[in-house]
């Protein structure tokens, strides 16, 4: 086992807060961070500054009980702005998912794939994304002239996408896609578009990501 000792947190030069978790998780490791970041959020907020969690799991290991009930505690009582995650394993994500939507927090909290999607969620400027898009090569997944299934409502639809742009709002890339049936325009988030149709193919978006 990892020493979780090694845990970290930093104030970043863009006035992120940097958390590293290093190895297995307890209630004295995630109290100990804690009492780190803290410390640093409340000397942003002494300087009326927004407190932006940015939290490294790539090296994290299992958390146990006392681990999880610390950082609830973390949750309930630190004052930050926004918080986001990346690097988490899949059991550790699905845990943490179902406690954000449980206590509605999904305006402020998020987990990410990758650093520089946390980063640009974090960061919220329009310039700040597109900066760290250009950076890391990120692209849209789906192209235009290509038909696609979205959710809509409580429901699903297909239409054809016309144009893809960043969102203004830190959300990813936005599709606007047409039903030529129903006559109906729709502005589509990347993650609610679950497949598309290539030819006579239906390609899923993990084969779609995989795409040039």
């Amino acid at each position: 086992m990892v020493r979780h000792t090694q845990n970290t947190a930093e104030l970043l030069s863009t006035g992120v807060i940097l958390i590293t978790k290093v190895g297995d998780q307890d209630g004295r490791s995630m109290s100990d961070l804690y009492r780190q970041v803290d410390k640093i959020a409340k000397k942003l907020r002494a300087q009326n500054k927004k407190v932006l969690l940015l939290s490294d799991n790539t090296r994290e290991g299992e958390i146990n009980l006392s681990g999880w009930k610390a950082s609830d505690a973390v949750g309930r009582t630190l004052s930050f702005d926004k918080s986001a995650t990346f690097g988490t394993s899949a059991i550790t994500r699905a845990k943490r998912q179902y406690i954000i939507s449980v206590e509605g927090d999904e305006q402020r909290v998020a987990d990410f794939d990758t650093r520089e999607e946390a980063e640009a969620w974090l960061l919220g400027s329009r310039s700040a994304r597109k900066e760290l898009n250009q950076a890391s090569n990120l692209k849209p997944k789906f192209l235009p002239q290509t038909w696609a299934i979205f959710k809509v409502n409580n429901g699903r639809a297909m239409g054809e996408i016309v144009s893809v742009h960043d969102s203004d709002k830190g959300k990813g890339w936005i599709y606007d896609i047409t039903d030529p049936v129903g006559k109906h325009n729709y502005k589509v988030p990347e993650a609610d578009i679950s497949h598309t149709l290539k030819g006579a193919y239906w390609v899923s978006t993990a084969a779609a990501s995989d795409r040039e």
